[in-house]
């Protein structure tokens, strides 16, 4: 549970994305046996830099054509304070 805004949970989330793929594959290994990972923010607060109280919020990774990149990652915020 993050329990205070300090203005940096898209970083976080990438560092702990990081932190589970770090040792996920051995030299020479493809990258397509890497398995999908999960960060999940509870926060009493709204970390998003939008107005709208959003309970939950998943980043996605989209190309600009809108197409989904399915590079397995993904981060889900929770809102507690949301609507």
């Amino acid at each position: 549970m993050q329990m205070t805004n300090e203005h940096n949970v898209a970083q976080r989330a990438k560092y702990y994305h990081a932190l589970m793929t770090n040792h996920m594959l051995t030299a020479g290994e493809d990258y397509q046996n890497l398995k999908e990972t999960y960060v999940i923010f509870l926060c009493p607060f709204n970390p998003l830099a939008i107005e709208q109280q959003r309970a939950v919020g998943h980043y996605r990774m989209i190309s600009e054509e809108g197409d989904y990149l399915n590079d397995g990652t993904h981060t889900l915020i929770l809102n507690a304070s949301g609507d």
